[in-house]
């Protein structure tokens, strides 16, 4: 079977037609996975042959049909037969049957079908038999992994930058890192450089390749390019899905490594990274706030990915003094897993490498964050390594009566390291006791 991992199919439009529920359940399965989440429309129904005629008599057919029949070789045939002569020679067609025999598959092969599945089909098998129409060959596509805040100015384009710093010039790897904050975009003035085109110019050309974005890359070391941003409000619009997804399809044929700075937005051009990413990556800060829209994201992640390593958060800022904080483990406790990595706030050591036009590790490489960087990046492009858990950061909390508020609780003393009790009683009903349940996840 193909590796469906960076497969992604075109928009197409699929009809189904099932006699087994272990099939109607495979394939409505498969038109969830990622690989499918262009796809334009999925109608799956229940096998019925003059039903199918009909509605293929008086409509165009879509662009893939699935169909389970159910006999033997002879009745199979005959459906066929009278299913052929009314679709349209562009419609793809892959059947289920639970005849084994090789004189039928022979007599088959005169439909010209794309593919053909002893039934009742499997999610895998039905993935791998459009993977092997639309991608035969499978892909070379660049490993993609998107860096987006749980709210705005959190620090994930400096995350995001510093990431794709280390895959490039500390691990050795081919980086692409896209500013994908169009209205708002921060790498060119991070890395202190200039450019006459942008990711714009690209989600607005009619023609776009890897051959058209080369020419607007810039280099930032011997092995790291940058697809600047506009940083324009004109430019700033909704685009239109064709447009992005030719965009990122030219991207992932770019580089083997991929970084997408994205927005704190939920517009055509973030959905559809979200969805393509093999990795995101969900920044967060140690605050009431930070920790309910992490776990708002992760849950949506975990509805729309069934891969459940494909999806991360970071905890940034944690440490910022005369605050009250939210701690690691609370953040475990609510999100049902652990940070990606926990990064101190040092506003000197960042804004230094800012104000440089350099990346943090560049910077600074003796520093512990450093490091922390350097684990995450050899994580997202080798899946084989294995990331050293982030040191624990004491991370001093105060029950002010504002917080006690929240809580729905008491006045108690204020102690410098007591944690925030997320534990459900009448006393604790507040934003942080509703916040406790892990997220679910979908199974793999």
């Amino acid at each position: 079977m193909l590796d469906l991992e960076n497969i992604t199919v075109p928009r197409i439009s699929i009809e189904a037609w099932y006699t087994t529920p272990q099939t109607a359940e495979a394939i409505a399965e498969a038109t969830k996975s990622r690989a499918l989440h262009r796809k334009r429309k999925v109608d799956i129904n229940r096998y019925d042959l003059d039903e199918i005629t009909q509605r293929y008599t008086d409509n165009a057919t879509p662009d893939l049909i699935i169909l389970e029949i159910d006999g033997d070789s002879a009745t199979v045939l005959e459906a066929l037969d009278r299913i052929a002569n009314v679709t349209q020679g562009t419609t793809k067609a892959i059947v289920v049957s639970q005849v084994n025999d090789v004189k039928f598959y022979k007599k088959m092969i005169d439909f010209k079908l794309s593919g053909y599945l002893l039934g009742p089909a499997t999610t895998p098998e039905i993935l791998n038999a459009i993977a092997q129409i639309y991608a035969p060959n499978g892909s070379t596509k660049g490993r993609m992994t998107a860096v987006i805040g749980a709210a705005g100015g959190v620090g994930s384009s400096t995350i995001a930058q510093n990431i794709a710093w280390n895959m490039a010039e500390v691990h050795g790897h081919q980086t692409l890192l896209v500013d994908a904050d169009i209205a708002f975009g921060s790498a060119l003035l991070n890395f202190n450089q200039a450019a006459d085109r942008d990711l714009g110019d690209a989600l607005w050309a009619e023609d776009v390749d890897e051959t058209f974005l080369s020419n607007i890359m810039i280099p930032l070391g011997d092995r790291l390019e940058l697809l600047p941003s506009p940083a324009s409000l004109e430019k700033a619009t909704n685009f239109e899905t064709v447009r992005v997804e030719r965009v990122l399809d030219a991207i992932k044929n770019s580089s083997p490594n991929i970084v997408i700075d994205l927005p704190h937005d939920w517009g055509v051009l973030s959905n559809h990274v979200i969805n393509e990413a093999d990795d995101v990556i969900v920044v967060g800060t140690p605050d009431i706030i930070g920790l309910r829209n992490t776990k708002t994201m992760i849950k949506y992640l975990a509805a729309l990915r069934a891969d459940i390593s494909a999806y991360h958060y970071i905890i940034n800022n944690a440490g910022i003094p005369k605050r009250i904080s939210v701690s690691e483990e609370e953040f475990l406790q609510a999100i049902g897993m652990p940070p990606l990595a926990v990064l101190p706030y040092d506003p000197a050591l960042f804004s230094a490498a800012l104000a440089e036009g350099q990346a943090f590790t560049a910077m600074h490489p003796s520093s512990p964050i450093t490091g922390q960087f350097s684990n995450i990046a050899l994580k997202l492009v080798d899946e084989a390594a294995v990331i050293s858990a982030p040191e624990p950061i004491e991370i001093n909390t105060s029950a002010s009566k504002k917080l006690m508020a929240l809580l729905g609780g008491g006045a108690r003393k204020p102690a410098s390291t007591a944690k925030i009790d997320l534990s459900p009683s009448p006393k604790k009903a507040g934003l942080l006791a509703s916040l406790k349940s892990s997220v679910k996840r979908k199974s793999a």
